[in-house]
């Protein structure tokens, strides 16, 4: 209902109507319009949290192909919620508690990501001159801004996920290894 006609717009009856209920018991799980689009926003960042956490796929020593599989999932997983994800932006600028719950988001994607690259650096693997934090912070930014733009189709772009990983890998200095040139190739 949300992405159909916006957060203004929808009305609680129309989002009890949507989900098969009757109005009173809409009450029952919600208290209010914004109390199930909190809802709505806390299972999207749980999905997009999910997409670039550690995966069952990732591999021990090839930083490189683990990295270009969490972007892969990232942009999948804001591919399939960018309404909502757009949405949410759009709330955030006067909805204080989805601000905040914007902000919390970004400061823990960019720690996790800062996180990743000090242990890169730690052992060698990545450019020990940046400063972790700041780069984490502009690549995020990049990655996010890049796939809102790239699901709006002003411009047709190819191998996103492969252009956004050699971003990545040239901003940190990432040093590649054989055994990611073999992946690659594969």
């Amino acid at each position: 209902m949300f992405e159909r006609v916006g957060y203004l717009d929808a009305r609680v009856s129309d989002i009890a109507k949507e989900a098969d209920v009757a109005h009173g018991s809409y009450y029952t799980y919600f208290d209010s319009k914004k109390a199930v689009f909190q809802a709505v926003v806390t299972d999207v960042s749980a999905e997009i949290d999910s997409a670039v956490a550690h995966h069952s796929t990732d591999q021990t020593g090839d930083p490189i192909g683990n990295l270009l599989n969490a972007n892969r999932r990232y942009l999948e997983a804001y591919y399939a919620n960018s309404k909502m994800l757009t949405l949410i932006e759009q709330v955030a600028t006067t909805d204080p508690e989805i601000h905040r719950h914007r902000i919390a988001s970004r400061r823990r994607h960019v720690q996790r990501v800062a996180s990743t690259i000090r242990r890169l650096q730690e052992r060698g693997d990545a450019d020990p001159a940046i400063d972790a934090f700041t780069t984490a912070g502009a690549l995020v930014a990049m990655l996010s801004s890049f796939a809102y733009w790239s699901t709006i189709h002003i411009d047709d772009y190819r191998d996103v996920d492969q252009v956004v990983t050699d971003i990545w890998i040239r901003a940190i200095g990432l040093k590649k290894n054989k055994r990611v040139g073999a992946a690659r190739a594969s």
